[in-house]
């Protein structure tokens, strides 16, 4: 019972996690400048992961949709 309680605490931490990034993360936001270029000065380097990462979970849920 215990590792189950641990288990799903850590489950909840990492995706607390996620939601932060994603709010922070410029790649994962609409682009509101001039021509819909993405905001060069505000990307990081640690921003490219998670944002590739994403896109791939939406495409995966693409898929799935026309599979389905």
């Amino acid at each position: 019972m215990k590792r189950m309680i641990f288990a799903m605490l850590c489950v909840l931490f990492v995706l607390s996690c996620v939601s932060t990034q994603q709010q922070t993360n410029p790649l994962l936001q609409d682009f509101d400048t001039p021509f819909g270029a993405p905001p060069f000065e505000q990307i990081k380097e640690a921003h490219y992961l998670p944002a590739i990462q994403e896109g791939i979970r939406q495409q995966k849920a693409e898929i799935d949709a026309i599979v389905n």
